[in-house]
């Protein structure tokens, strides 16, 4: 349906692309040597990780920490697993989305200047990479502070017009927990969990994937979500794809290359929507080998 030029398609690399991304499905998922090698990957991540958090405790405190829950912990070897699995995902909707046509623009990269670091050794590397990232903070935690915003008003409006017809209970993630209810059912979410996944996909979707991560790991930590329904909904948030990660990219890929500006801002909302659907498709297959996991363990039904 989004696909700039459906008679293109050339289909050979979009199924090798589903069939790569099912096979490190079942070589991490439910191959027992492989899902204990990305487990291991993920708990040195972690380790490296917590450096920073013990850092971090020295100049907030503890109780500092505690009350600024930026960043949370869902199981990070699904983490891991979903970028392996979206990156041929991620493929295959490309040649649908955009397929090749014989007029490919070759790009002259001759003229490419590379801006390479010229630190002289590893403290004045690590001095300049620490203060590089002061403006990369600050721009998430404004965006952050704007997107809640963006829900406050969102919450207040819709609100307000369901007690004008006598339904004061209706807000932004009531809204969502039935607009995108379907496509949780769709990815093997629990029909209990499907409303609460739904509000996370809606979140995701229309504000940013980092609040939704954020309830996520509030209600993983308070056990309101089924086990199978959290791995789920770990794949599906996985991925650079709302609708303010559009500005986020358009940006970034500009100051890239200027020249080429146009471009990117025609073709950014359909990496939007093919990056959703990519995340999805893992979403799918991951729930796929989750559920097959649980009926020959004798766990459901």
């Amino acid at each position: 349906m989004t696909s700039r030029s459906p008679s293109k398609i050339k289909w050979t690399p979009v199924i090798w692309g589903i069939l790569l991304q099912f096979l490190f499905g079942l070589i991490i998922l439910r191959w027992p040597i492989g899902y204990g090698f990305f487990q291991f990957i993920a708990g040195q991540i972690s380790a490296f990780l917590s450096y920073t958090d013990n850092a971090s405790k020295i100049v907030f405190g503890e109780e500092g920490i505690k009350e600024h829950p930026i960043v949370f912990k869902v199981p990070a070897q699904h983490l891991v697993a979903a970028s392996f699995m979206s990156a041929p995902a991620a493929l295959s909707v490309a040649k649908l989305g955009c397929p090749e046509d014989s007029d490919v623009e070759e790009i002259d990269l001759s003229n490419v200047q590379l801006d390479v670091g010229q630190e002289t050794n590893i403290l004045e590397a690590a001095s300049v990479g620490a203060t590089s990232t002061v403006k990369l903070v600050a721009y998430v935690v404004v965006n952050l502070i704007a997107f809640l915003a963006i829900l406050s008003f969102l919450d207040a409006a819709i609100s307000f017009y369901g007690e004008r017809v006598g339904h004061p209970e209706i807000n932004f993630e009531w809204l969502c927990s039935y607009i995108f209810m379907p496509l949780a059912i769709i990815m093997g979410i629990p029909w209990h969990d499907c409303r609460t996944v739904a509000t996370l996909i809606g979140k995701k979707i229309v504000l940013h994937d980092f609040l939704a991560y954020m309830d996520l790991g509030r209600l993983i930590k308070e056990d309101k979500l089924e086990d199978r329904s959290a791995v789920i909904a770990t794949y599906i948030l996985c991925g650079f794809g709302s609708i303010g990660s559009i500005g986020v990219t358009l940006g970034a890929l500009t100051a890239a290359e200027p020249s080429r500006r146009k471009d990117y801002a025609r073709g950014v909302f359909r990496a939007f929507v093919c990056g959703n659907v990519a995340c999805f498709m893992t979403a799918c297959i991951a729930g796929t080998l989750k559920l097959s996991t649980l009926f020959l363990t004798g766990k459901v039904q």
